[in-house]
């Protein structure tokens, strides 16, 4: 049983740590967005991976990929929300 807790010890050690944000780079809080019409967009976490799904989406792609900060993603706001489900109410909801 000890042997196999000092292997796990040693191979969670040697395990990728994540690395403190530095100051002088900025986290990451962007990503790569195109619209396809209707006000809808599709995103990705980098550009690359943004211009290899609008390729792959090229006859409705009305947009290049852009970089977009969290906080202008947003849903489209001529969408109604979304109705209840009747199936989750409780009897006193209906």
């Amino acid at each position: 049983m000890w042997p196999v807790v000092a292997v796990l010890a040693i191979l969670m050690a040697q395990a990728p740590q994540p690395s403190p944000p530095s100051k002088s780079t900025p986290s990451k809080s962007f990503e790569w967005c195109f619209e396809i019409g209707k006000g809808s967009t599709l995103c990705r976490d980098t550009e690359a991976a943004c211009m290899e799904l609008r390729s792959t989406n090229a006859g409705t792609a009305t947009s290049s990929c852009k970089r977009v900060e969290p906080h202008e993603i947003q849903l489209s706001p001529t969408e109604p929300p979304a109705p209840p489900n009747p199936e989750k109410q409780t009897p006193t909801q209906r």
